[in-house]
């Protein structure tokens, strides 16, 4: 007996009888009824079972977009701040460097000239914000691995420091 879908066999309800001639009329409907409960209950479980995939994908789509959405979000933030920095620490790195300039020589010279590696570490972790923030497609060329390396490691600078982690470069 098939096993119907819309009017679709997808299967077959196969019996048999050691004897022929077993099955009467009754026995017949009765067995394509079953076959016809049968089709009916692996369609529900299949359209069931299709059913929780959809709305497993779905769920996961809908976190993904979410999630997506939080870190545009988050690269607007963090552009808008970096833009917002860039400026004061252009004067803070220019007012150090002419300070450090007119002590040139003297003992406050030291002084002036830390806070002006200190301006210009900021500005390089301004860039790093803009260029994270910055969504463009990615390209392939040449790049200096050692920048590189130095880069990441300044993004984790203040983590490895509240860890007590020291970073050596062995750099070619």
């Amino acid at each position: 007996l098939p096993l119907l879908d819309a009017g679709h066999a997808f299967g077959a309800l196969a019996i048999y009888a050691a004897e022929p001639d077993v099955f009467g009329a009754e026995e017949v409907n009765l067995l394509t009824e079953l076959a016809h409960d049968l089709a009916f209950g692996i369609v529900t479980l299949r359209t069931r079972a299709e059913r929780v995939r959809l709305e497993d994908d779905l769920k996961r789509q809908r976190e993904a977009n979410y999630q997506s959405d939080k870190l545009a979000a988050m690269g607007q933030l963090l552009a808008g701040v970096a833009h917002e920095m860039n400026n004061p620490l252009a004067v803070v790195a220019g007012r150090a460097t002419m300070l450090r300039q007119k002590l040139d020589g003297q003992p406050l010279a030291s002084d002036a000239k830390k806070i002006e590696a200190a301006a210009q570490h900021c500005a390089r972790i301004v860039r790093n914000f803009l260029a994270l923030a910055r969504q463009q497609p990615p390209e392939r060329g040449e790049v200096r691995l050692n920048q590189v390396v130095r880069e990441a490691v300044e993004l984790l600078a203040y983590h490895l420091r509240l860890d007590n982690v020291e970073v050596v470069f062995d750099l070619s």
